[in-house]
């Protein structure tokens, strides 16, 4: 069974999925709501398989500010050098924006973490001081929040931070996909669970 629900206030918009099977996407809202909207959540909790080219949702936007975190697990890796595994952008893999952010595992078992920043359109970073072994849980968390007048940039994986970068370029990009994973690249065995997405825009 699946329940979900949307409410939206002037300021807050709530996505929540409490399921047990795969939810439907939560569709776009209209082109004048978003510029209305102060913030967005969207949680998606019960474990759920890494699959090319599945869409699980699409925001309204990700705003200047925004914090992403998500439990992984790998079963099993696939044979490309670079794996999908969650990926917020505008859709496509080229445009500054498509990577608002993204993740993939490479074939050596580490992270590899991208971003829109500061006009790079895949500003990256290789978390290969924490092993992404198969058949254990990692918890990973990318934020970029406002701290004394500047866009702070970090990447945690396990509660500790692994990168971090001022970002002065920092903008709103609407609407954004998320796709766990995406349809560029293969995907390997493996699962999402505790999904968590918020952000604002000022």
């Amino acid at each position: 069974m699946a329940v979900n629900t949307m409410v939206l206030c002037l300021a807050l918009i709530i996505f929540s999925t409490v399921t047990a099977q795969d939810p439907p996407a939560v569709p776009a809202l209209p082109d004048t709501v978003p510029a209305n909207m102060k913030s967005i959540s969207f949680e998606k909790n019960w474990p759920f398989d890494i699959v090319k080219n599945q869409l699980i949702t699409e925001l309204p936007y990700i705003g200047n500010q925004y914090d992403i975190s998500f439990d992984l697990l790998i079963s099993k890796y696939d044979t490309a050098v670079y794996q999908t595994i969650i990926h917020f952008g505008l859709g496509g893999d080229s445009a500054y924006g498509d990577r608002a952010p993204a993740v993939w595992v490479h074939k050596d078992k580490y992270l590899h973490v991208t971003s829109s920043i500061n006009d790079n359109v895949n500003l990256f970073y290789n978390v290969q001081s924490v092993p992404i072994v198969e058949n254990k849980w990692f918890s990973v968390k990318i934020s970029q929040t406002l701290v004394d007048g500047k866009y702070i940039y970090e990447v945690f994986v396990n509660g500790e931070q692994v990168y971090t970068i001022e970002n002065t370029k920092a903008q709103k990009f609407a609407p954004v996909k998320v796709f766990a994973g995406d349809n560029f690249w293969n995907a390997p065995e493996g699962k999402i669970r505790n999904l968590k997405i918020y952000t604002r825009h000022e």
